[in-house]
């Protein structure tokens, strides 16, 4: 699947989405849902990035879904790259609510 901003939009609105009904019925795993969203919105504005703006970049190191590592990877490559602070700040808590739905769809 070729990453386009087109997808990271559809991330945002599907967490928008779940963020809303969240607040309407407070159903604890539609926020997980809405937090997978945002982490791979994120996650694909880096890596897009990444591969439009880097002239090499290790695919082992791309293979990655800790945004925080990604950031950090992208960085040594010494290519400006924008990720929101709120993002940067949170990366790791981002991370690991996209962790806990993968875990919970692959070991229900």
């Amino acid at each position: 699947m070729k990453l386009t901003m087109g997808l990271i939009m559809a991330d945002i609105i599907a967490a928008k989405q779940a963020i809303a009904y969240f607040e309407e019925n407070k159903i604890r795993d539609i926020k997980n849902i809405a937090a997978y969203h945002i982490q791979q919105s994120m996650e694909k504005l880096i890596k897009i990035q990444v591969y439009r703006k880097a002239t090499e970049y290790d695919n082992h190191k791309m293979f990655n879904h800790n945004l925080e590592k990604l950031t950090l990877y992208a960085e040594t490559l010494q290519i400006d790259i924008l990720v929101p602070k709120y993002v940067r700040d949170n990366s790791l808590v981002i991370t690991d609510c996209y962790l806990v739905v993968v875990m919970t769809l692959a070991f229900p």
